[in-house]
C-alpha cells in the first residue's frame, strides 16, 4: 500500500470514530425520551434492536477500518526496515572498501555525496549525522592532497574506523536492534585490536618503495595493474584466453587475474577483496571485464617484471 491509500484509511478511520461518538451521545442523551413515546410491543422492540443494529455496525465499521490501518503500517514499516538493511550494509561495504587498500580514489569519494543522500530518505537523524562525521573524515584527508589517489595513514585509518563504528552504532538502534550503545569498554577493547592489528600489518611491511613507471609512481599492485592496462589497450583486439597466454600464473597456481564475476565470487564467499573489482579498475577485454591480482610484495613481483622483460618486450621503464 502506499502512503496515499495508508492516509485515506486513516481519515477514513477518523470519521467513523466520530460517528461512533456521535451516535453515542445521541443515545445517552435522547434514547430514553424516543423510547417512551414509542408504544410497548413490537415497535418499541424495533426501535431498540435498530438502535444496537446501527451502532453494532458503526463499530465493526471502524475496528475493520483499524485492522486494515495496522496491516498497512505492519508492511510499511517491514519495506523500510529491509531497505534501511540494504543501504546501511551497502554503506558499510562500500566504507570498507575505501578504507581497505589504504588508497581514496576520485571515483571512491564520489560515490560518498550519493550515500548520503540515500541516508537521508531512510535513516534516523542520529544515523545520519554519525555518517556525516566518516563523510567529513574521508573528504578531508582526499582534500590534503591534489593526487588522484591519497594514501590513507594509518592514524587516518583509525580515525575511519572508529567513526564508522559509532556509525553502525546508530544504524543497530534505528533498526531497533538495541535500544543502548555498545558498552564503552567493549568499544575501545574492539578499537585497541584494530589499532594492534594494522600495527602488525605495518610492521610486516619492510618494503614500501614506490615504482616509477612512466612517469607515474605507483604501489606495488597498482603498477602491475597499470602494465596490465597499457598492455590491453596496445593490444585491443586480445580476449580473456589470449590474456592468459600472455600472462600465464607465475604465482603457483594463482592466475594474475580473473574474470569479473569469478574475482567478485571470491570477495563476497571470504571478504577479502583479493583482486582490483571496483568499476573504475575493472579493464575490459574483447568479451568482458577482468579484474586484475592485488596481490604483489618482494616475493613474486621480481617474477612478473622477468616476464615482462623477457617474454613480452614490455619497456618497464
Amino acid at each position: 500500500m502506499n502512503a496515499l491509500t495508508l492516509h485515506d484509511t486513516k481519515i477514513k478511520g477518523a470519521k467513523t470514530l466520530i460517528a461512533l461518538v456521535i451516535i453515542a451521545i445521541s443515545v445517552y442523551l435522547g434514547f430514553t425520551p424516543l423510547f417512551e413515546l414509542v408504544p410497548d410491543g413490537v415497535a418499541k422492540a424495533v426501535v431498540g434492536s435498530s438502535f444496537g443494529a446501527i451502532f453494532v455496525i458503526i463499530l465493526t465499521m471502524y475496528l475493520l477500518n483499524k485492522q486494515t490501518e495496522i496491516e498497512q503500517e505492519s508492511k510499511r514499516g517491514e519495506r523500510v526496515f529491509d531497505e534501511k538493511v540494504k543501504l546501511y550494509q551497502m554503506i558499510l561495504k562500500t566504507s570498507r572498501e575505501i578504507v581497505e587498500d589504504g588508497i581514496l580514489s576520485t571515483t571512491e569519494v564520489t560515490q560518498l555525496p550519493f550515500a548520503m543522500v540515500n541516508l537521508q530518505m531512510l535513516g534516523a537523524d542520529e544515523t545520519i549525522k554519525s555518517y556525516s562525521i566518516v563523510f567529513e573524515k574521508i573528504n578531508e584527508i582526499f582534500s590534503a592532497s591534489e593526487d588522484d589517489d591519497v594514501a590513507i595513514g594509518e592514524e587516518d585509518k583509525i580515525e575511519i574506523f572508529k567513526a564508522i563504528s559509532h556509525f553502525s552504532i546508530q544504524c543497530r538502534n534505528d533498526l531497533g536492534i538495541s535500544d543502548k550503545d555498545v558498552d564503552s569498554s567493549l568499544f575501545e577493547r574492539t578499537l585497541q585490536a584494530v589499532q594492534n592489528s594494522n600495527t602488525a600489518v605495518s610492521n610486516r611491511k619492510r618494503d614500501t618503495k614506490k615504482i616509477h613507471y612512466k612517469g607515474t609512481e605507483y604501489s606495488k599492485s597498482r603498477f602491475v595493474h597499470a602494465v596490465f592496462k597499457d598492455y590491453i589497450v596496445t593490444h585491443p583486439e586480445i580476449n580473456f584466453e589470449g590474456l592468459e597466454k600472455a600472462f600465464p600464473p607465475i604465482q603457483g597456481k594463482r592466475p594474475l587475474f580473473l574474470k569479473k564475476e569469478a574475482a567478485e565470487d571470491i570477495y563476497s564467499s571470504s571478504g577479502n577483496a583479493r583482486h582490483f573489482i571496483k568499476p573504475a579498475e575493472l579493464i575490459e577485454l574483447q568479451d568482458g571485464p577482468v579484474a586484475i591480482s592485488n596481490q604483489w610484495g618482494v616475493g613474486n613481483l621480481p617474477r612478473f617484471l622477468d616476464h615482462c622483460r623477457n617474454n613480452l618486450g614490455i619497456d618497464l621503464s
